[in-house]
């Protein structure tokens, strides 16, 4: 499970390729340009948006505290030292995804690969562990066209992932 895809790195060698990390205000489509916070402003041929996001805990009690997510690198290499951590015993561990929109359908896919992965490197028996995708829609990836999300739901369902589809969290609790 990689946390930070290094674009700079990737794209060092590309002339047409620029990096930009900052805070835009606004975007001009007509003027193919995009303005910072702090206003400087950036031209460009082809834009990629690369949005943040905010985390929603429904005010349940005990998610944000006692929960793993993914909207900062600091939290995202939290949860793979947590993984790592729990995948080293040898043990099958139960991890539950809550969000069945693209990074928890990404997650929880990717949880068997980067279980065996670090199994191998551990030198311990390969156990994959149970995971549990719930979404509280009737669907994965709700907004999503209903023939992808079908796709998507029998490509999970073909990765052992357990799927939860109209199940609300109401609380969070460590057992």
């Amino acid at each position: 499970m990689e946390v930070v895809i290094p674009l700079r790195e990737i794209f060092a060698r590309s002339k047409n390729v620029t990096v930009v990390l900052d805070q835009i205000s606004r975007i001009n489509p007509k003027a193919h340009a995009v303005q910072s916070e702090d206003g400087h402003i950036y031209k460009y041929d082809n834009l990629i948006l690369a949005l943040g996001s905010d985390i929603n805990y429904f005010g349940l009690e005990g998610m944000e505290s006692k929960t793993f997510c993914m909207n900062t690198i600091n939290h995202t290499i939290a949860l793979r030292h947590k993984l790592i951590t729990q995948f080293k015993t040898g043990k099958q561990p139960t991890v539950a995804v809550i969000g069945g929109w693209p990074s928890g359908v990404e997650l929880a896919g990717e949880l068997g690969n980067f279980a065996r992965k670090v199994m191998r490197k551990y030198d311990k028996p390969i156990v994959r562990p149970k995971v549990i995708l719930i979404e509280g829609a009737d669907r994965l990836l709700p907004n999503f066209d209903p023939i992808l999300s079908a796709r998507v739901y029998k490509r999970i369902l073909s990765m052992d992932v357990a799927i939860k589809l109209s199940t609300k969290v109401n609380s969070c609790e460590v057992g």
